[in-house]
């Protein structure tokens, strides 16, 4: 066993989304551990291994070790939990990280004991397939860093560069991901009559109990990491895993521990007894009543607890083996299990792989007495598990070790998609009942598909009053874009969203995602935008795109994103088109217009193509959406600084938090009577954002100078009423218009930082009107020669 040297690297970065990090730097052999639990010492890392040094697969009593760097091979033979232990080097544990390198992979329900009776294997999978890895990324979801261990033999050169991995981790987004299978198929009267079979055993033989499972199996077309992706966003559970063997993809989200071994401490987590989710509080409650009643549930969860006693016992000292947790319900999307925590200290001398191989098969997958149902097992499944009621996790160089119960998990291979699931048969079993339990357990796994039924299924969430994650979100945004989800569909989704209202997470996913699709601006100038949210159903002139020309003859350069009308009379685009200046041109030539004038306009749908079929959903809903608020967060601009109005005032907070949630700084605003920008009546308020601060404040239009007006008095019209009064504004008029332009360009002069107070830049806006700038701006972009298309 050849000395290891190891190299640490640490990224500050917010740890948003482990499977798009994963997704940037995977290689074709290669994982993903992630955690959903409290930020306890075991449950805050999420894990990725890449570039493979040595794969090791168990195929019986042999073990197949495979030399990544030469392409040699070597085979031992022996009991495979010792044939692991012997392989595994020691190496000092670093920092606080459990897991830095080690053996990550599965091992099979088959390992250790050899099937008696002849087997189908259709999955082709060794019994077992642990992977040790160049590269391990610990993603610290508690201080929020990524930290990267490259471990190799020394006197070898490593393969991976830190720094440049370093930075696709630091650039990762979640693209879009498509997997598909389709209708699983399983012999349900097969094991129906297995379970009438195995009873007349039972009661020959005095066995108390027999878990039995059967397989589905259905085809599967592209990207497996899509699967995993919509598992674990609807099914989230405290262990989630994804191996990627190259020929093979095994996958899940289970809930249970087989064993883990944390500073020689053993932990052990009996789960039996299982309902469906109820569909309403008062439902899930009375199931839930049922569940913990329910004498055959109990009597299955009790003899577990026994049998996890008995297994440390063998390694622990019995006067320290204590039951931590006893039958609490465990509740996840569809499922609610009985859960109890049994824990002990190793005795000195024994290695955490031992704790593994004592409680190896784990019982919840076989049943009492242990050898007994395993026998029975064996006679009457017809294929190999494998997978099934095996064990997926890692174990470490400094003898840490954490591995999960392999339920609630596929088999991807050769363009199919296995899954399996049990259920505990007990002399009083109804056949037809245990059938059911297993169909209730591979739902969630069923029902997996990137086709859009996601959709759905956060719908129906979103109508319980549940907000989307980053992670569902990103998820749903893909959706939302994909060509063949029906409109309905999207229609359903941006209603359930604005009823639930929308929060600073979901509105930060989805501007993500819309920049992942938008056109590039090839210029490395930054640029100023003010545009607003609209949809504030207020009807004004067009305030923000008339301050444009202000703010631009003063000096900033302005890339105004906007649209034609969706809720008003009159959007920016269709105003710039009653102006005669040209917007909607080439990338190209919006970076010379920009040059020329210091002002250009991007029209949204041709750097956004993607929004097209969105917007024929927009027309048909009767309130803005989400795609109001995220747009001025989707310039594909390189911007130094933003004005954003917010028309709807409840969210202005909310849409602060987003902002920054997104890097941006600049200033938010909106006025109490609705208005998306800042108004010479009712209160404005406005929110400073910066990388580290939110600081909000309010004034009215009086406070800075400027004299009260009405609603009314800034009204618009169409197009053209809006364009005249636009003209009317830079050639000088005074009265309420030009005051609301004049306020709002003196709040962007205070977002950019070229002046202090409100009233010095309102100041400054005055003096390019009055001194004919702004409107020889105007002209300049008028006479910008190039032709816009539409």
């Amino acid at each position: 066993m050849q000395p290891l040297q190891m190299k640490r690297k640490v990224i500050e970065l917010e740890v948003a989304d482990a499977i798009a990090i994963y997704d940037a730097i995977r290689t074709s052999t290669s994982c993903l551990l992630q955690s959903k639990g409290e930020h306890d010492t075991l449950s805050r890392f999420s894990y990725i291994g890449i570039a493979p040094l040595k794969q090791y697969t168990l195929h019986g009593r042999t073990m197949t070790e495979h030399d990544e760097a030469t392409g040699a091979t070597y085979t031992y033979e022996g009991e495979p939990f010792q044939l692991l232990r012997d392989i595994l080097p020691k190496v000092k544990k670093e920092k606080e990280t459990p897991m830095f390198g080690g053996l990550f992979g599965y091992i099979g329900y088959e390992v250790g004991h050899a099937p008696t009776y002849p087997k189908r294997d259709p999955i082709e999978a060794p019994d077992g397939w642990m992977v040790q890895y160049e590269v391990v990324v610990a993603l610290d979801r508690v201080k929020q860093r990524v930290e990267l261990y490259q471990t190799i033999p020394y006197g070898t050169t490593p393969r991976v560069e830190l720094e440049e991995l370093a930075q696709r981790i630091q650039q990762a987004e979640r693209r879009p991901l498509t997997g598909k299978v389709g209708t699983f198929t399983s012999d349900r009267e097969s094991f129906e009559k297995a379970v009438r079979d195995v009873q007349v055993e039972m009661k020959r033989r005095s066995i108390d109990q027999v878990v039995l499972s059967r397989r589905a199996e259905a085809e599967m077309t592209g990207d497996p990491l899509a699967l995993y992706a919509e598992l674990t966003a609807n099914n989230p559970s405290p262990y989630q895993f994804y191996f990627d063997f190259g020929t093979h993809q095994f996958f899940g989200s289970s809930p249970e521990s087989v064993v883990k071994v944390h500073e020689g401490k053993a932990i052990m987590n009996p789960i039996a007894g299982t309902r469906r989710r109820g569909e309403t509080k008062e439902e899930d409650a009375a199931l839930e009543r049922e569940l913990l009643a329910d004498p055959k549930e109990l009597m299955e969860h009790r003899m577990l607890i026994d049998q996890a006693v008995e297994a440390l016992g063998t390694k622990c000292d019995p006067a320290h083996i204590t039951v931590t947790k006893r039958e609490e319900i465990v509740r996840y999307e569809h499922v609610m299990h009985i859960v109890s925590e049994v824990e002990g200290v190793l005795r000195r001398g024994d290695e955490p792989i031992d704790a593994l191989a004592l409680s190896f098969p784990a019982g919840t997958v076989t049943g009492e007495p242990k050898e007994e149902a395993m026998q029975l097992i064996d006679q009457y499944e017809t294929e190999r598990r494998g997978f099934f009621g095996g064990a997926a996790g890692y174990m470490s160089y400094a003898s840490e070790l954490d591995f999960a119960l392999a339920i609630r998990s596929m088999m991807v291979h050769d363009g199919k998609a296995y899954i399996q699931a049990g259920a505990g048969i007990v002399e009083a079993s109804i056949p037809s009942r245990e059938a059911e339990e297993t169909a209730e357990k591979m739902r969630s796994l069923a029902a997996l598909s990137t086709d859009g039924r996601e959709l759905e299924r956060f719908v129906e969430q979103m109508e319980r009053g549940i907000h989307l994650t980053a992670e569902e979100m990103t998820t749903a945004a893909h959706r939302l874009f994909d060509e063949e989800t029906p409109l309905d569909a999207i229609e359903s989704f941006l209603r359930a969203l604005y009823e639930k209202g929308e929060v600073a997470e979901e509105m930060a996913s989805l501007a993500r995602v819309m920049r992942s699709y938008a056109v590039t601006i090839p210029s490395d100038r930054t640029y100023f935008d003010n545009c607003g949210t609209g949809g504030d159903g207020a009807n004004t002139f067009n305030i923000s795109t008339t301050s444009a020309f202000v703010l631009a003859s003063l000096g900033v350069p302005v890339m105004k994103h906007g649209n034609r009308k969706v809720s008003s009379a009159s959007g920016s685009s269709d105003v710039l088109e009653a102006l005669d200046v040209p917007f909607g041109l080439s990338i190209e030539d919006h970076v010379d217009m920009a040059n020329e004038t210091n002002v250009t306009f991007l029209h949204a749908p041709h750097v956004h193509p993607k929004l097209a079929r969105i917007g024929i959903v927009r027309q048909r809903i009767e309130h803005p959406t989400i795609f109001n608020l995220v747009g001025p967060f989707t310039n594909p601009a390189r911007l130094d600084g933003q004005l954003i109005g917010v028309g709807r005032p409840h969210l202005l907070m909310e849409y602060a938090k987003a902002m920054q949630l997104l890097g941006l700084t600049g200033l938010v605003v909106t006025n109490e009577a609705g208005l998306d920008e800042a108004g010479p009546f009712d209160q404005n308020r406005i929110v400073f954002v910066s990388e580290s601060a939110i600081v909000p404040h309010t004034f009215r239009a009086a406070d800075v100078g400027l004299q009260e007006a009405t609603l009314e008095a800034i009204r618009g019209g169409n197009a053209t009423d809006n364009a005249a009064q636009t003209e009317r504004i830079l050639r000088g008029e005074r009265g309420a218009p030009r005051d609301t332009v004049v306020l709002n360009v003196g709040l962007a002069l205070v977002a950019r930082g070229m002046v202090a107070t409100i009233e010095e830049g309102i100041e400054r806006a005055e003096e390019a009107i009055d001194s004919g700038k702004a409107y020889a701006t105007l002209e300049r972009a008028r006479s910008f020669s190039k032709e816009g298309v539409e």
